[in-house]
């Protein structure tokens, strides 16, 4: 049935549980919640399918990131590992492992906050080792938590990038760029919930 929804100006769809499915509800949670232990940095790709990678690069495109990164805990939580990148100076990572309590990662995963920062090649608290990585000066980075059937996975981050000191310095990150992957993690999160909750019933998409 629908009632009228005034915020939208036309009607708002109710639909009453159906027992024979509600009843079963702590179970399909329950599935959900086995089934996203299971992924890891090494099957993410293969629960990507093309709308969600379109929306991947769409989201780091509009929020002016150089480089698009998703990084995933590793089972014992230890390090993470990036799963899916974009980006010229990042197209090798995958794989690529880091501590997962440190540096900034590490701050987004222990507060659950996200967290965006310009300038950083001029803060002497940079981190270099990821400057070292991708070859050039790492000037601004959006990083959000990124969770998987109600559970921590990673985090998603965003960088700007200059090749050296002599460069001018790209546009940085606002909050509406923050909000952009914001959105991407929430909804990428949401799609794969569905995507696992399709596999583990069996059902075709």
């Amino acid at each position: 049935m629908s009632t009228p929804s005034p915020a939208s100006g036309g009607e708002r769809l109710t639909l009453l549980p159906d027992p024979r499915l509600t009843s079963l509800a702590p179970l399909l949670e329950e599935r959900l919640e086995t089934t996203g232990r299971h992924v890891v940095a090494e099957n993410f790709a293969s629960l990507l399918d093309p709308l969600m990678r379109r929306m991947l690069a769409d989201a780091f495109e509009d929020a002016r990131a150089h480089e698009g990164l998703i990084w995933l805990l590793e089972p014992d939580g230890k390090e993470l590992t990036v799963a899916w990148q974009t980006g010229p100076a990042t197209r090798d990572w995958p794989g690529t492992r880091i501590p997962a309590g440190e540096r900034l990662p590490g701050l987004v995963l222990a507060s659950q906050q996200p967290h965006c920062a310009n300038h950083l090649y001029t803060n002497p608290q940079n981190d270099h080792e990821l400057e070292r990585r991708l070859g050039g000066l790492l000037c601004a980075v959006v990083i959000v938590p990124f969770y998987i059937a109600r559970q921590l996975k990673g985090v998603v981050m965003a960088l700007q990038t200059k090749p050296d000191a002599t460069a001018n310095d790209p546009s940085g990150f606002d909050p509406e760029a923050l909000e952009e992957i914001e959105l991407l993690s929430t909804s990428l999160g949401r799609l794969l919930d569905y995507r696992l909750l399709c596999l583990a019933l069996g059902i075709e998409e």
